[in-house]
């Protein structure tokens, strides 16, 4: 057996801001219910609860259901197989499990 048969090499991939919103990956989605950016100055917080906080709750729902829709799809993970990636870690908050 040759030795990546034995130790297979880690070849991954992080999904971040999928399940676990970062304001520094995902900027447009810090934006107020009309869609314009937050400042830093209204917004201090940089995660998905502190964003959430300022949005009404139509807004809310529908912005982050479009984004778990499209930020990640079946095309990418498939392309990920295709071309050889083995690990893929996908954060996600506590309050998820």
């Amino acid at each position: 057996a040759g030795f990546e048969t034995v130790y297979p090499i880690v070849r991954g991939v992080n999904l971040g801001s999928w399940f676990l919103v970062e304001r520094w990956m995902v900027k447009h989605l810090f934006a107020d219910n009309q869609g314009n950016e937050l400042p830093e100055k209204s917004c201090k917080g940089i995660d998905e609860y502190a964003m959430l906080k300022q949005l009404s709750s139509n807004v809310r729902t529908e912005r982050m259901e479009e984004h778990w829709k499209t930020w990640i799809r079946e095309s990418d993970i498939a392309w990920m197989a295709k071309h050889g990636l083995n690990t893929i870690r996908v954060p996600f908050g506590y309050w998820i499990t």
